[in-house]
């Protein structure tokens, strides 16, 4: 994965896949997958002709999930190597995705939390980190926040999504995982606002009950003050964005040992 300047390019055409190129990266602001290399694609091919031969290729979802040629005259940025891993049993996690680097800052730390209800070993935490270092502080509690089971420090080494390998696996069943973050904790939503967050029991506008204990979210919007958790959010999608467009979202994933 690499990240690319996708706001000052010029974009092509080559048969049906799309080609990019920038001289020069004002903001790398997406990131691509790379799937295979062409060091003889035609420098001549790409709407501003490239100054030599040769393109990456790559998969782009801001083209509707489209593959595409990058290049090698554009400057690429952030180069990170996935691999795929049968190392965890399940990934317990509520969908959600970072917008455009946001993020929460309440004081000198930002604390966030998430509450699951699943037997198993914990054995690693995921979340999304904006900066391109970050300190964080992960505790494992009970559902109701009394409890601490257990707690461990980690530095988030690079912008956008890791998982942090637990040194020792957790049991659990009715669990919270807090995040506490140095610089500013993940957010989503279509605009960002304001949040003001403290442990107490949720509850959607339609006041459908959501049992367990989490954050409390005040959200300020066009038709009242709301109290959601992002449980509430994820069982009722279509409130997403339409009643709360100032959701504070803690991108997390919860891995479980095989």
């Amino acid at each position: 994965t690499v990240g690319i300047d996708s706001r000052n390019c010029e974009v092509g055409m080559f048969g049906t896949y799309p080609t990019l190129i920038y001289k020069q990266a004002k903001i790398y602001d997406h990131a691509v997958t790379v799937i295979g290399w062409d060091d003889h694609f035609p420098k001549e091919y790409f709407k501003t002709p490239a100054e030599q031969d040769g393109a990456w290729i790559v998969y782009n979802s801001n083209l509707g999930g489209k593959y595409q040629y990058i290049s090698y005259s554009s400057p690429l940025e952030y180069a990170i190597s996935h691999t795929v891993s049968d190392k965890y049993s399940q990934v317990q996690s509520y969908d959600a995705g970072n917008v455009m680097g946001s993020y929460i800052k309440t004081g000198d730390s930002t604390k966030a939390a998430n509450v699951f209800h699943k037997k198993g070993k914990l054995a690693a935490v995921g979340t999304f980190n904006n900066f391109d270092k970050q300190d964080i502080k992960i505790e494992i509690m009970s559902a109701d926040f009394k409890n601490t089971l257990y707690t461990q420090d980690a530095s988030l080494g690079y912008q956008g999504y890791q998982t942090v390998e637990l040194t020792k696996p957790v049991d659990v069943e009715n669990y919270a995982v807090v995040i506490t973050y140095s610089k500013g904790a993940p957010v989503e939503g279509e605009t960002i606002g304001f949040a003001v967050a403290s442990y107490k029991t949720s509850f959607c506008p339609r006041q459908r009950l959501h049992q367990s204990t989490l954050c409390q979210v005040d959200h300020q919007g066009g038709t009242g003050r709301y109290h959601l958790c992002r449980a509430c959010i994820g069982n009722h999608p279509d409130l997403h964005a339409k009643q709360a467009p100032y959701l504070p979202s803690f991108l997390w994933d919860y891995h479980f040992d095989r």
